[in-house]
């Protein structure tokens, strides 16, 4: 069946028709969530689905998830998107992750086909996502870790721009640098949004705060101590960085270069937004790895983050972002 483009938003029964194909094709249960199943979908909606296998090789999963969705998407005539699963990962991210998009999904489920539950099913098999919140939290934690590491490589300008610094034409130069510090930014960005997602995993924030990306609304939904920290945290710099907003924005300027108040992202990252927005970064992962140390023990990625945070810290305060030469 060819895809509808006439304009009609997908609907309840174009749900069923692609579930009953997926149980065709050997899924064990199919769920439907998002704007079709709160009743607010568009002509541009996509029909939301998670297709329960009974069994599934992790590593498989984006190969099943191609063929499952064109399976669906025959069916009903609309664009598809199923999360696949199988019934022992589906039962620990609904039952033992509060924090996992699944649980984030919850009040939208509605079941629309499947059978019943087979003997053989490997309830204890090794999982791959998070299994447990502490799992979660350490999860984000090593997210921390991975973009203070991007912060303290993009500190430096490569050879290759270096080169460029020495044209009579600086045009190029000034790109290369622009670029370099947008990554900067960009890393800061997320390294302070995945601080936060591991403070509040561990703070019964709900499942539905923990996967947006606005800063602000996941740090409002801490305990009071921890949300007036972090804000202080972020607030080190308020000519520069002037709000959690100009932290979070980094993640659209950062992929897509998005223009605000008339200027391009990198006529923003100048170098001493970035070398501001760094330290705020680092300062906030300190914060998250003496918490969450508090919160379920010594663990080496913990260890990791605060030397880190400490190594770029140091880096910002006495490198010049420009040149990368001492100050």
């Amino acid at each position: 069946m060819a895809l509808k483009t006439d304009g009609d938003a997908p609907t309840l029964d174009d749900a069923r028709r692609a579930a009953q194909a997926l149980i065709d094709a050997g899924v064990g249960e199919v769920w439907l969530y998002g704007s079709v199943a709160r009743g607010e979908a568009g002509p541009c909606s996509d029909i939301d689905l998670v297709a329960v296998l009974d069994h599934l090789e992790y590593r498989e999963r984006s190969r099943n998830k191609k063929r499952l969705d064109a399976v669906a998407e025959r069916a009903c005539g609309r664009h598809v998107e199923a999360m696949v699963t199988d019934r022992a990962e589906w039962r620990i991210q609904r039952e033992d992750v509060s924090g996992s998009f699944v649980s984030a999904i919850s009040d939208d489920l509605m079941y629309l086909a499947g059978y019943p539950v087979p003997d053989g099913v490997d309830w204890n098999k090794a999982q791959v996502m998070a299994s447990s919140d502490e799992d979660l939290a350490r999860e984000r934690i090593r997210s921390v870790l991975l973009h203070l590491t991007k912060i303290d490589t993009a500190a430096l300008p490569s050879t290759s721009e270096r080169e460029l610094a020495e044209l009579d034409d600086p045009g190029d130069y000034l790109m290369a640098r622009g670029g370099r510090l947008v990554v900067v930014c960009e890393a800061a960005d997320m390294g302070v949004e995945n601080a936060a997602k591991a403070v509040a995993v561990l703070s019964d924030v709900k499942a539905q705060t923990l996967w947006t990306h606005d800063v602000r609304r996941i740090v409002a939904d801490l305990d009071a101590e921890d949300a007036s920290a972090f804000m202080e945290l972020m607030a080190a710099a308020p000519e520069l960085v002037k709000s959690p907003d100009y932290v979070t924005m980094w993640r659209n300027r950062g992929a897509y270069g998005t223009p605000t108040e008339g200027m391009t992202a990198q006529e923003v990252a100048t170098p001493a937004f970035a070398r501001a927005i760094g330290l705020i970064a680092c300062d906030v992962a300190a914060y998250a790895a003496d918490f969450l140390e508090r919160r379920i023990g010594a663990h080496t990625d913990i260890d990791d983050v605060r030397r880190w945070s400490i190594r770029v810290k140091t880096r910002l305060n006495t490198s010049n972002l420009a040149t990368g030469n001492p100050l």
